[in-house]
């Protein structure tokens, strides 16, 4: 059994984008990068075991009951980190800066009790579009994904033949991958708003800008179905 507590911070967690790099955010302001790392989890926790099955008897009969063993491994991860999204070509990014985040909202709670009633897995209420020509005020990695956990196990025998040597062995075994057919879900869409058609004015913060309607919406597993195999080895 091992579990890990910890917290990763920096202001780019690769050197592409795949692996968290990709352009500065702010040129201006490289401070404004700075936050949870994109490999952060705060809590891992695995747990793994081998029971050997108290069954056993004398003759066929022991041949048969005896020496079945279950083993099993149980992995509990934290959700990823991502950050909020917006439109692009608001602010000028000629210096190769990526698209604007949102502004938050102070004191806005994200989670509480808005999953249950919309659906969603974020509050996109807790962010409004960045006035023109600015960067948004919302921090990177800000948001936390899905956590992710799995159950794995076995049921595994082996028979000794004698007859042909003292080392052989031919051994079953019944393998389930997501035994409990668990799923695991992939970050939310993170874009909280997306350009509007109409045309955008300087003088209105929020013109040009539409609500996302997929926001927050999860469309994708990390997760397997459960999946059984059997198979049988010579071991000599």
């Amino acid at each position: 059994m091992s579990y890990t507590w910890s917290k990763s911070i920096d202001n780019a967690s690769g050197a592409y984008g795949l692996d968290g790099g990709g352009a500065t955010y702010n040129p201006t302001d490289l401070h404004a990068d700075r936050g949870l790392s994109n490999f952060s989890r705060k809590h891992n926790f695995r747990a793994s075991g081998i029971y050997d099955l108290p069954l056993k008897a004398n003759g066929v009969v022991g041949q048969i009951i005896g020496g079945w063993q279950l083993t099993g491994g149980y992995t509990y991860l934290s959700g990823s980190p991502f950050s909020a999204g917006t439109i692009a070509n608001r602010v000028h990014n000629s210096l190769g800066a990526n698209a604007a985040r949102p502004d938050a909202a102070v004191g806005c709670d994200l989670y509480t009790g808005y999953r249950q009633l919309h659906g969603i897995w974020f509050n996109p209420n807790c962010f409004a579009p960045a006035p023109f020509g600015t960067y948004g005020n919302a921090g990177r990695d800000t948001i936390i994904g899905p956590n992710l956990w799995n159950l794995d196990s076995s049921l595994s025998k082996d028979w000794k033949v004698p007859t042909i040597s003292e080392q052989f062995r031919i051994q079953f075994r019944a393998e389930a991958f997501n035994v409990l057919n668990h799923t695991s879900f992939q970050n939310p869409n993170a874009t909280v708003f997306n350009a509007n058609l109409a045309t955008a004015n300087p003088a209105i913060p929020t013109s040009g800008v539409s609500p996302n309607g997929s926001v927050g919406r999860i469309t994708a597993t990390n997760s397997q179905p459960r999946q059984i195999q059997l198979a049988l080895k010579f071991l000599f």
